[in-house]
């Protein structure tokens, strides 16, 4: 017997660098709460073997080290500072990515 297909999931946004998956981003809706999406972005994140991992609702972001454990909320400006210093050690050859 056939049975039914699961809905293939798939990250709102994946950050790529230079071939090289860096980052999850999970997108919510500007009324929910930053940690909404946490669960999926970690999933993804956990499928696709990436460190980081974001989860935000355009007011906030929950950033998670996958290495660590580490999580933080940090406003959209800061995260924009977090993402120039991770591609600047990127650029450098660095592996650590913020």
């Amino acid at each position: 017997t056939g049975g039914l297909r699961e809905k293939p999931e798939y990250a709102d946004y994946v950050l790529v660098y230079r071939n090289r998956k860096i980052a999850v981003i999970e997108a919510k809706p500007f009324d929910d709460y930053v940690s909404e999406g946490v669960g999926q972005a970690k999933g993804y994140a956990d499928k696709l073997n990436i460190d980081y991992t974001y989860s935000s609702n355009f007011r906030e972001v929950y950033q998670i080290s996958m290495k660590t454990g580490q999580k933080e909320i940090l406003s959209l400006a800061t995260l924009q500072i977090t993402v120039l210093i991770a591609l600047g050690n990127l650029q450098n050859g660095r592996k650590r990515a913020a």
